[in-house]
């Protein structure tokens, strides 16, 4: 089994993005959250699974869709490490996230 290490940064954007679901639907907000954790809960045993980001075309740096959402992730040696959750219609701040998996190689 493959370890799974949320970043800091990829940890508040979950955390704000389903609190200001929560605004308006709680129960939504609950839902959304349990199905990220099970879809990202996936890459224990399949590391390598998700997409490659198609906007970065590098192997390691991998996603996983769950609408309306992204999750970027790296897979390292022993781990995948969560890097950025993005809404799927945003552009994210690829440089940024490119920072981020930089600081863990």
């Amino acid at each position: 089994m493959t370890a799974i290490r949320w970043s800091g940064p990829a940890i508040r954007e979950f955390e704000s993005a389903l609190d200001y679901i929560a605004r308006d639907n709680r129960d939504a907000a609950d839902r959304l959250a349990r199905a990220i954790h099970r879809a990202v809960g996936r890459l224990r045993a399949y590391p390598d699974s998700g997409r490659m980001v198609p906007e970065l075309e590098d192997p390691v740096l991998r996603e996983v869709v769950h609408a309306p959402f992204r999750v970027i992730n790296q897979r390292l040696e022993n781990m995948v490490e969560i890097l950025a959750v993005v809404r799927a219609e945003q552009d994210p701040d690829f440089g940024g996230i490119l920072v981020r998996a930089l600081k863990r190689n």
